[in-house]
């Protein structure tokens, strides 16, 4: 059997609105590659985000986790087992509320425009006078996408059996970010009459392109959770919010 071929590329990165600068090495095959990323010249006013993006409205992310930036701007990461083929450009990135491209590495063709409004629709967290009033949700057929493009941006993400049928709501709903988590994916879902809340936060994790789980975050207090959220445990969020959350992997379904 013919062993992969190693592949090496250097990406420089460029500053959007500031002086940062620096590069990432990526290594290994197309479907698996290790990045090793230096910056330098960070601004340190906000927290910064290292992702990978595809532009436009309904572009798709893959969120690398926070940075730990020097006093003197500079930051050093590094992950492995990334599918870097499928994305436009490595990002760092000032994080919500006001989500802002701070240094583009560019893998292939993409405008910053694009880019820019594919961060915003993963980062930006709604007002919350802009989010939907909660609706009891018919049990008819599923709702259709807003987007016509938008299944086609998610094909390359695999849903298992056992979590298909919330494909839905990442599909129909507008993606937020209630937890620094990275590798999650969250969307706001109206719940069932009988449940402690009317609304709350459905989340997805992926890796190496299949979802491998998921999880339901409820509002609520910090204290014992309600008879309902059995097995639930409290967790504190951004805004100064909490929720009671429980996770379900592949492997539990």
């Amino acid at each position: 059997m013919q062993a992969a071929s190693i592949m090496r590329r250097y990406v420089m990165l460029q500053g959007v609105s500031c002086q940062a600068r620096g590069f990432a090495r990526l290594e290994g095959t197309p479907e698996r590659m290790s990045l090793s990323l230096q910056a330098m010249h960070l601004p340190l006013e906000r927290p910064l985000r290292l992702l990978l993006l595809c532009g436009g409205e309904d572009g798709t992310a893959q969120d690398l986790g926070l940075m730990q930036v020097s006093a003197q701007g500079g930051a050093v990461m590094h992950h492995s087992g990334l599918a870097i083929s499928c994305w436009e450009a490595i990002v760092i990135a000032a994080d919500w509320p006001d989500a802002q491209l701070v240094a583009i590495g560019t893998l292939r063709s993409c405008s910053q425009q694009a880019l820019q409004r594919a961060l915003s629709h993963y980062l930006s967290l709604p007002r919350e006078d802009s989010l939907p009033a909660p609706v009891q949700e018919e049990p008819s057929a599923p709702a259709q996408p807003q987007h016509p493009d938008t299944l086609q941006r998610l094909n390359y993400l695999h849903w298992p059996a056992c979590f298909s049928d919330l494909r839905r709501h990442f599909v129909t709903q507008t993606p937020c970010a209630p937890f620094d988590a990275p590798g999650w994916r969250f969307v706001r879902v109206s719940l069932t009459a009988d449940a402690p809340a009317a609304w709350g936060y459905l989340g997805r994790h992926a890796t190496h392109g299949a979802v491998d789980a998921i999880c339901w975050a409820i509002p609520g207090q910090r204290e014992a959770p309600p008879s309902a959220l059995h097995g639930y445990r409290w967790v504190p969020a951004r805004h100064g919010e909490g929720y009671f959350i429980t996770l379900r992997t592949v492997k539990d379904a």
